[in-house]
This record gives C-alpha cells, structure tokens and sequence, in this order.
C-alpha cells in the first residue's frame, strides 16, 4: 500500500511540473508579442517572424523526430523496423537523435530515401506526418510571401513619397 502512494504522489508531482511548463510556454508567447510590438523596423520585423517561423519548424520537427524514434522501437523484437533496417540500433543517442531529426525535417519538403517505414505502422505515421508537414510548409511560404508582398508595397510607398519630396526640394531650390 505505501507503494501505490509514493506513486501517487510522483505522478501527483510530474502534472504539477507539466502544468508550471505550459504555463511558461503561455509567458513566452506573452513576451514574444510585447517584443513584435515594440519593434519599430519593418525590416526587422520580418526577420524576427522568419526566427519565429524557425523555431516552430525545429520544434515541430524534434517533437515529430522523437515519435519516430519511438514508433520504430515501439517492439525491440521487431526487425522490420526502419530503426534496425538504417542499423540505427546499436548506434550513439546523438547519431539516433540526428537521424530522427533528419526524418522529420526532411517531411517538410517531401521525404528522404534514407530512412524509409519498413512496418506498417512506420508506413501510417510518415503518411500522417508527410499530409502535416505538407500543410505546415505551404502555410509558412504563404506567410512569407506575403510578409515580402506587403515590405514591397510599403517600401515603393516610401520610394515615392521620398521622390516627391526630392521633386519639391528641387524645384523649391532648397538643399
């Protein structure tokens, strides 16, 4: 009986941890839109929504990265895992890492021949991640195109206004 408490108490403890991380994740995205609107450059706007884009795209994949990994190994015994079939299994935590991760950004933009599903399973998840991944890259290029569209128009607004006001010293022979 005093097992089955001290367990209770540990899972009780790991949902207090994991709430105190969403909460910080909630703080972060608090402080990433106090910097945005801050930010004064167009310029350096866009540069800090491109860091931004990144850093889902890494996190997105790592997270991805990591349920390969785990849908590969899901049954040690299995030998027609993509894990044992790339020789990933006796290879380094970082090189298993690397790998994983390489998958799943490789997702992004249409696959890897590499590392390929070799079980079913393998087959359901790349399918799913693939349709993903795919959805996430066609809506982070429609992001960026349309950021530059609009730093375009902004930036040919300013050329004018700034050729108009060089016509007007001009004429005004004001230096």
């Amino acid at each position: 009986a005093g097992g089955a408490g001290a367990f209770g108490r540990l899972s009780r403890i790991f949902r207090i941890v994991r709430v105190v991380r969403l909460l910080r994740l909630v703080r972060m995205r608090e402080v990433m839109e106090q910097i945005t609107e801050r930010v004064q450059s167009d310029k350096l706007s866009f540069a800090l929504s491109i860091l931004k884009l990144s850093v889902f795209i890494i996190s997105m994949a790592h997270v991805l990265g990591c349920i390969w990994w785990g849908v590969g190994t899901i049954d040690e015994s299995n030998v027609n895992s993509w894990v044992v079939h790339a020789n990933y299994h006796n290879a380094s935590l970082g090189e298993q890492y690397l790998a994983s991760l390489h998958w799943s950004l490789s997702q992004f933009n249409g696959g890897m021949d590499e590392i390929s599903p070799e079980s079913p399973l393998e087959r359901f998840f790349a399918v799913v991640v693939w349709v993903f991944a795919f959805m996430a890259a066609a809506v982070i290029v429609s992001n960026l195109t349309s950021s530059l569209t609009q730093m375009h128009i902004i930036g040919g607004t300013r050329s004018r206004q700034l050729a108009v006001l060089r016509k007007y010293l001009k004429q005004n022979s004001i230096s």
